[in-house]
């Protein structure tokens, strides 16, 4: 699938033939850069816009063709959106939306508390919006868009701009209450990449347009190994040459000692390997052996994540 914006003076390919499968009951992450492209392929998805080439289904429906379909079967939700009346309670403005979509009333009052239960707002149900923080604002929106409880949400940016435990609060309730425990699918955007791994259960990178790794986090990193740093400590005489060893092992990228950490005999360094091949930690081993010293520690300290991955391809 793909999207062109034309004028007179230039032509912008904003997606180049994008191609996903996104199973029932996941939550699955999209993630890139501002402009690569998330907003404009969750729009097509929304039928906000329609593609220049080829065809996307969604619960089962032709975008193009069954697009009123589409929108009834899903919700949206926007970091962007600013369409809540200011001046009109929590629950009088869920109460509007929800007669939009034609929800019956006998289940939209009892489904208004609920999902005011879900996002803490029971307290501030009948407050005027307009004083309503960043993060309770989003929760409401995020609200506005289960009213009709559809079996796939999508979530553009919906962390952006709230402060880091507002963050932290929303991602827990989609992850935990939203997939997990009412198993609906959840198609999520966002630059921000703090704690993806655990969040997502497949992710795609889009980058200028184009998707460029899809799978499970695990996978991902897998495809694309890269630098980690561990703590090593071992006990040797020889401290000084056994770290002109380490050093010249290919595909250890820095050897940093570790100051007085150590006891009379004990050397300690944080070496970061690029583990590609998995061909490193074998003369590490050897290295070591060599010298005579005895390993008393090794242990990961930092590990490579998704950040990491997502620097390297969009700086490529």
């Amino acid at each position: 699938m793909g999207k062109t914006y034309t004028s007179e003076k230039r032509r912008v390919e904003a997606l180049r033939g994008v191609s996903l499968q996104v199973p029932r009951g996941i939550l699955f992450g999209l993630f890139g850069n501002n402009g690569a492209g998330k907003s404009t392929l969750i729009r097509l998805l929304t039928t906000l816009l329609e593609p220049s080439a080829g065809q996307a289904w969604v619960n089962g429906f032709d975008t193009r063709t069954q697009a009123p379909a589409v929108r009834a079967s899903i919700g949206f939700c926007s970091s962007e959106d600013r369409s809540f009346y200011a001046r009109l309670s929590a629950r009088q403005n869920l109460t509007f939306y929800g007669a939009l979509q034609e929800v019956p009333w006998r289940r939209l009052r009892p489904r208004i508390e609920e999902l005011l239960a879900w996002f803490d707002l029971q307290r501030a149900g009948d407050l005027p919006v307009q004083f309503f923080s960043t993060g309770m604002r989003q929760k409401l929106n995020v609200a506005r868009a289960l009213l009709h409880d559809p079996p796939l949400l999508f979530l553009d940016e919906p962390t952006k701009s709230l402060d880091v435990t507002s963050a932290d609060q929303l991602r827990d309730l989609i992850r935990q209450e939203l997939v997990g425990r009412q198993g609906k699918t959840v198609f999520y955007t966002t630059h921000e990449l703090h704690g993806v791994e655990d969040l997502c259960d497949r992710v795609a990178l889009i980058r200028m347009g184009e998707i460029v790794l899809e799978g499970t986090p695990a996978a991902v990193l897998q495809a694309l190994p890269g630098l980690s740093t561990y703590l090593l400590e071992v006990a040797t005489d020889e401290g000084a040459a056994l770290g002109v060893s380490l050093q010249a092992v290919p595909g250890v990228q820095e050897l940093r000692p570790i100051n007085g950490g150590a006891a009379a005999g004990l050397v300690a360094w944080e070496l970061t390997l690029n583990e590609d091949g998995g061909e490193v930690w074998p003369q590490v081993w050897q290295a070591v052996m060599l010298h005579g010293a005895q390993l008393r520690r090794c242990e990961q300290v930092r590990r490579r994540s998704l950040r990491d991955v997502v620097k390297e391809v969009t700086a490529a």
